[in-house]
């Protein structure tokens, strides 16, 4: 992301912040809800400032686990933290941290490459040397009772760019996978990526994962069943102070709003195209 765009979704968040700053004073509602942050993984290079990140939220909110939160209430001081992938710096890097100060968390692992290397990882990013966690370590986690262990499929797939069966299988063949490995439900699904659409929805249900959570990012299908999947803020240990801080308390929530309104004009415009004959062939 360059220093422009990240600065411009700084400021509309700050306008966000002070909107409902403004709205709470005067006891007017507030369309601010609870908060759920993802992370990806934290290098040792890194704890330092994931501390600080971890004290902030302690102070600014109510860390809670997704079993607390979901379905989403209206509770804007209710916060919760999860993890994609499963790099195995979380027990190393995340775990001592959030075990300090008693803050849950989720962490949505890829069952097909436990205590390996991740094969989606392209070489030159920071992550590509990074094992994920083994199933012992995974067992470890979730009998602290700190931590919920959620899937993150088998392989990782953009669930858009491979059929429907093999979708189903890496959303049902993860969920049995590590419900073998933990001997206790799996109940969440985090979709890789962010890339799904309704039918993956759908699949998830069918599964049995009690709740499904999305990305920032787009989703594949303007369908109403498409947003039954939570949807969550990105954050890095990299952010600076005022991000972290406005991205806990909601002021980041827009951009939800940002990309459902820049995936409709996509769709009306590829209408209007097709309507005028430029050639586009219906998806």
């Amino acid at each position: 992301m360059s220093y422009t765009i990240r600065l411009l979704k700084l400021l509309i968040s700050i306008c966000c912040y002070l909107v409902d700053s403004f709205r709470r004073m005067f006891g007017l509602p507030c369309r601010s809800g609870p908060t759920i942050l993802y992370y990806h993984s934290v290098s040792a290079g890194e704890v330092a400032r994931f501390r600080a990140q971890m004290d902030v939220l302690s102070r600014l909110a109510k860390p809670v686990a997704l079993r607390d939160l979901l379905p989403v209430g209206d509770d804007a001081r209710l916060v919760s933290v999860t993890f994609d992938d499963g790099f195995a710096n979380l027990l190393s890097n995340v775990f001592p941290e959030l075990s300090r100060l008693g803050i849950p968390a989720t962490f949505f692992v890829v069952s097909g490459f436990l205590g390996q290397r991740p094969g989606w990882v392209e070489g030159w990013e920071s992550d590509a040397g990074e094992c994920l966690l083994d199933q012992e370590q995974l067992r470890e986690l979730a009998a602290s009772g700190l931590i919920t262990i959620g899937s993150h499929t088998v392989n990782h797939p953009h669930l858009t760019n491979v059929s429907p069966a093999v979708a189903e299988t890496e959303i049902r063949q993860s969920k049995a996978d590590l419900e073998s490995i933990l001997q206790r439900k799996v109940d969440y699904l985090s979709f890789p990526y962010g890339s799904f659409s309704s039918v993956h929805v759908v699949l998830a249900k069918k599964a049995g994962y009690r709740e499904v959570l999305a990305a920032q990012g787009p989703c594949a299908n303007a369908a109403a069943e498409c947003y039954q999947a939570v949807k969550r803020i990105r954050v890095d240990p990299f952010n600076w102070p005022i991000e972290f801080r406005l991205k806990v308390l909601g002021a980041y929530r827009w951009l939800h709003t940002a990309a459902s309104a820049k995936r409709r004009m996509k769709m009306f415009g590829a209408g209007c195209d097709m309507k005028t004959g430029s050639g586009l062939s219906p998806q």
